[in-house]
């Protein structure tokens, strides 16, 4: 199968939706009431005339539509795909004349589902409008979902099955919900719900409302309230006996959760004004007129300062009411590094003061450098002189110039910024893992002050990392951060900063393809290199960042080279840090360009990472950056905080929120990808967008990521679907929810570069893959047949079958992959270049990786199942895409079943 262009991809998508609607509704729903028929379905076939006069077929049925045809279009206009519900009669050879069609949900929004399951929740709202939990998914009830029969007792425990339509985020918008028939009176039952009613008497006996069932309480009853009182809107577990009018005599009802005595996040900053007198500093702690318990589970970073009265802290933690805050972590505010003008560099000594004690200016990489009494020198590990490389840690003065707190000399004789990933082979013994660690055959030097990253896995012989600091001579590194990372590439992936000394010769100047001289390493530069010149041309003394794959003899295949500034001078490219306020920003949405933070320019590209969530990026904010710089070039920033000052206390308290990528539940999330958001009273209704582009308020709710407003698929009390806005960049980014226009709950989501994830036929994640196999026979006739299939709402295998002279494909759809680079700049297969996928631990041909059209946010895989993959049911299915910067990431693992 060739795929040349997106036409292609439109009618696969088109052809997707009729055949789930064929495979999930089998034919469709069909009932007879005085001569008028009712059918619901989706659209396969739809003509092409004025007002859709003519034949229709909805799932499998055929429609007679006239001018005299009454079609309802508030939800979308009738496309192939959309589901309807139409109204008519009988007609000749089967046929329907329709008299009423209502589009339900446009194409693109939603996919046709039946299944059956029991009510695990239900909403208190009249009519039983709202979100339900059925079989483990949640259900969407409005005022046009039909109940059949209009009086059953739809109640926690009941059976029932639900045709709707499943939604991008997996849960279902239902059309109609059929109760099915119940057990006899007298029999055990138990169930979880919501207390809608209950009598105000001693001891509460009487008559309760628990999610719609009648419960009897009596003396007899065993009232559990240890976790809460007995109110309306508690989570109560009933026991008891049904009766014969399906009402329940309880024999238990125990308090689970009671909503007053939930717990709400709370993260404010302040001083410590009291401590106690105890051991680990457990007990009461008071922090800016605030009561903060601290108990042996607390997490105390003290960072470089001590837990004292009158220290800066910053808390994180719960309360209940207006109770004392739990905390569940404490951070001891360095008051060096929190103030603005602190300043931390690595450079060459220049020049020194004649005084013997060193006292008075340096000059370090053309700054200057002043050192007084209290300035700690730090010989350690060589001495002060002139060509001594050092770390410089200071506060800037008005003058420009540079108070030195520490000065510490580095070990050896560093020669520029590199980083680069690896696995780890070796470590030291201690503790701390201060000492020579060997990562992928180079020795890493990391000491005290070595920042260490174990968020994605703990530091351990074979766990690949991310090493940034200084190469020396030797070709070791002086480690400055090193970063767990989730799984090793192929190939060993280094970038570094360095000056052109040698190009090609004069017959490839023009392409500049061969071997460069960058510092002292051989770069090989093929077609396939990416160069860029925008900045500056790549000559000889231009400052260049290149990126790609180590050889073994310590050269490096370029993937890409961009050329950073015209000359690069004599000083090699070392690490910044410093904290200043923003003063100019560029004229770019994305934050992409040169930033002014204090009187540094500070160049940000689109892998900078931007950490956001404690303030906005706005001028006067200030920021801490990490980067590299070369002389007195701009800095190129890899790292960008912005810190939230802590000149007053400032207490917030926000509803707890969790925000993650809406196929596989995890926290990565990308730009213009879809996202799920949990949390408490986010919206006062339940509603879901039937329209394209989306909304950006439903239900009187709106969010916005990074003060970008997001689109809308779904809200709900306690989840929201949003589409993340386009082009935010990477780092973590601040959610802010309002409700009728008041910000009611703030969050973080953390944006990745690429965050590759599959969807699921169930919506859990794992399993079986959302999606079709296309069969193409010899003669060219094409198939659809469905992966899944589902029984008792349960998603079971469909195994494929390979037969001789047959090629079958796997189109499948996820988020979070499309962000990848087009390497090739090939459109016609989006970024397949970069996405690999195994099927049984055999590797299969990926066709086409990218948008799907019609679809917000969703990403389409389209793979081919070729002969060499083993025969089996639940084959593991592995997605991995590589994000451009040496990282291969791994997609949920799913699973299909071939013969």
């Amino acid at each position: 199968m060739q795929r040349s262009s997106q036409p292609f991809i439109q009618r696969v998508t088109v052809l997707l939706l009729a055949l789930c609607a064929g495979l999930h509704w089998a034919g469709g729903s069909l009932a007879q009431q005085d001569k008028t028929l009712e059918i619901q379905g989706a659209i396969q076939v739809l003509p092409s005339t004025a007002g859709f006069i003519g034949e229709w077929t909805v799932s499998g049925k055929k429609l007679n539509v006239t001018d005299k045809t009454r079609i309802n279009q508030e939800r979308g206009a009738p496309a192939v795909g959309a589901i309807v519900e139409a109204e008519g009669t009988q007609g000749v050879n089967g046929v329907i004349n329709a008299t009423l069609i209502e589009v339900k949900f446009r194409p693109g929004i939603a996919l046709p589902i039946e299944f059956s399951g029991a009510i695990e929740t239900l909403p208190s709202a009249p009519g039983r409008i709202g979100d339900w939990k059925v079989g483990g998914k949640t259900v969407h009830v409005t005022q046009t979902t039909k109940f059949l029969p209009t009086d059953g007792n739809f109640a926690i425990g009941a059976e029932v099955i639900i045709v709707g339509a499943q939604m991008n985020d997996g849960s279902i918008g239902a059309l109609i919900i059929t109760l099915k028939p119940t057990s006899g009176p007298n029999t055990q039952v138990k169930f979880s719900g919501l207390v809608e009613k209950l009598p105000s008497t001693t001891g509460r006996l009487g008559d309760w409302t628990i999610s719609g069932r009648l419960v009897h309480v009596t003396a007899t009853t065993q009232l559990n309230q240890e976790k809460g009182a007995a109110a309306a809107g508690a989570l109560v577990d009933v026991e008891g006996i049904k009766l014969a009018d399906g009402s329940i005599n309880a024999t238990k009802v125990e308090v689970k959760l009671n909503p007053s005595t939930l717990p709400t996040a709370v993260r404010f900053d302040g001083t410590i004004e009291t401590l106690p007198n105890s051991t680990g500093q457990i007990g009461a702690w008071k922090v800016s007129g605030r009561m903060v318990t601290v108990d042996s589970k607390t997490k105390i970073v003290p960072n470089l300062a001590a837990v004292k009265i009158g220290a800066e802290v910053e808390v994180f933690g719960t309360r209940v009411g207006d109770g004392p805050v739990t905390a569940l972590a404490i951070e001891v505010e360095d008051p060096t590094e929190s103030n603005p003008n602190f300043v931390r560099f690595q450079g060459r000594i220049k020049t020194l003061p004649a005084a013997a004690n060193l006292l008075g200016d340096w000059n370090v990489d053309d700054k200057t450098v002043t050192v007084v009494a209290a300035t700690k020198l730090n010989q350690e590990h060589g001495q002060i002189a002139v060509g001594a490389f050092v770390e410089v840690r200071g506060l800037k003065q008005a003058s420009g110039k540079i108070e030195a707190i520490e000065i510490e000399v580095k070990v050896g004789v560093p020669t520029g910024f590199i980083e680069f990933k690896g696995v780890i082979e070796t470590l030291p013994a201690a503790a701390n893992k201060v000492g020579d660690w060997t990562v992928s055959k180079r020795t890493i030097h990391v000491t005290d002050k070595t920042v260490i990253d174990q968020e994605r896995k703990t530091v351990a012989v074979g766990v690949f990392v991310e090493v940034k600091g200084n190469l020396r001579a030797d070709g070791s590194i002086d480690a400055v951060e090193i970063e767990t990372k989730a799984e090793p590439g192929t190939d060993v992936f280094v970038s570094f900063i360095g000056t052109i000394k040698e190009l090609p010769t004069a017959t490839a100047t023009t392409t500049k393809i061969g071997d460069w001289k960058v510092d002292a390493r051989t770069v090989h530069v093929v077609a396939a290199t990416k160069l860029d010149e925008s900045k500056a041309k790549a000559i000889v003394g231009a400052t260049v960042h290149v990126k790609g794959t180590l050889r073994a003899d310590g050269s490096v295949d370029a993937q890409s080279i961009e050329v950073r500034a015209a000359t690069g001078g004599t000083t090699p490219p070392s690490f910044v840090e410093l904290m200043g306020k923003i003063t100019a920003l560029p004229n770019s949405a994305v934050l992409v360009g040169e930033w002014k933070v204090d009187d540094k320019v500070v160049r940000v590209s689109t892998h900078t990472a931007i950490n956001r969530e404690k303030g906005a990026v706005t001028v006067g904010a200030t920021v801490k950056v990490k980067g590299v710089q070369t002389g007195t070039n701009p800095i190129e920033a890899f790292f960008i905080e912005v810190v939230t000052p802590a000149a007053t206390a400032n207490f917030t308290a926000f509803s707890q929120l969790v925000s993650v990528n809406a196929s596989d539940y995890t926290p990565e999330a990308t730009s213009d990808s879809i996202v799920a958001i949990f949390g408490n009273g986010m919206a006062r209704t339940t509603a879901a967008a039937a329209t394209l582009p989306l909304p950006i308020e439903l239900g009187n709710v709106s969010v916005s990521v990074d003060g970008k407003p997001a689109g809308l698929f779904f809200v709900s009390p306690t989840q929201l679907n949003i589409l993340v806005p386009a082009g935010l960049l990477p780092g973590k980014a601040q959610i802010a929810i309002e409700l009728n226009d008041e910000v009611i709950a703030l969050g973080v989501l953390t944006v990745n570069e690429v965050a590759p994830s599959l969807f699921t036929a169930d919506a859990s994640g794992k399993g079986i893959p959302a999606g079709v196999a296309l069969r193409t026979k010899s003669n060219g006739q094409q198939s659809y047949e469905a992966l899944a299939r589902f029984e008792s709402g349960k998603a079971v295998p469909v195994v494929i079958t390979r037969r001789s002279g047959e090629s079958v494909y796997l189109l499948l759809f996820g988020i979070g992959m499309r962000t990848a680079p087009d390497s090739d700049g090939n459109v016609g297969n989006g970024i397949a270049e970069n996405v690999t996928v195994t099927i049984g631990g055999v590797s299969v041909p990926v066709l086409y990786t990218g948008r799907a059209p019609g679809f917000a946010g969703l990403d389409q895989l389209n793979v081919q199942l070729t002969a060499a993959v083993p025969a089996g049911n639940n084959l593991p299915l592995v997605v991995k895409v590589y994000d451009g910067n040496g990282n291969l990431l791994s997609a949920n693992t799913v699973t299909i079943s071939v013969q």
